[in-house]
């Protein structure tokens, strides 16, 4: 899953699980080893854990009855549909929150007719750094990306189309940039 989306374009954990899982099929079938190597933690949780999910598109009108509601009332609505929450950022982000209630509830109209994930048997490896040495090689690799432009990367995809707020979905590098 390599370039396969223009700067700009979303990519919710739900469209990498499906991407991944038919990619893993795909892949298996001609009797290779799938790797997946590296990601963020949701994302590689959803593809090894086999999350249930479903394809939810937005809903137009809960989005409206949502809106004005206050974000304690969300959460609680959101907890109630969903008890364990894969995602906590979900519950402080107003957006997010307001998704997750739409996918909850497009999970629950679906019922048992979610898709069976692939088998997998997967191998984990992962490299584990002293906190001290991690810190230092994050902002030697922060100062490295500056210096080979980055913040002109940043302000190329915003005039390119990418908004300020889809930059913050790039990670906490572009985050900062774009504030």
């Amino acid at each position: 899953l390599i370039d396969i989306l223009d700067p700009g374009e979303e990519f919710s954990v739900f469209a990498f699980q499906k991407r991944f899982y038919e990619a893993f099929e795909a892949i298996a079938r001609r009797k290779k080893r799938p790797l997946l190597v590296g990601g963020t933690g949701l994302y590689l949780d959803a593809a090894l854990r086999g999350y249930r999910m479903v394809e939810v598109p937005e809903n137009p009108a809960l989005r409206e009855e949502l809106a004005p509601r206050p974000l304690a009332e969300l959460q609680q609505r959101l907890t109630k549909l969903r008890p364990e929450q894969h995602n906590v950022t979900d519950l402080n982000d107003r957006q997010r929150l307001i998704r997750a209630i739409e996918i909850a509830e497009g999970e629950q109209l679906a019922g048992c007719s979610l898709p069976q994930p692939p088998e997998l048997q997967p191998m984990i490896f992962g490299i584990r750094w002293e906190r001290a040495i991690l810190r230092k090689r994050i902002t030697a690799r922060l100062k490295q990306r500056l210096d080979d432009g980055m913040i002109e990367e940043v302000e190329r995809l915003h005039a390119d189309g990418v908004s300020w707020e889809m930059l913050d979905y790039y990670g906490l590098e572009y985050r900062f940039i774009a504030r």
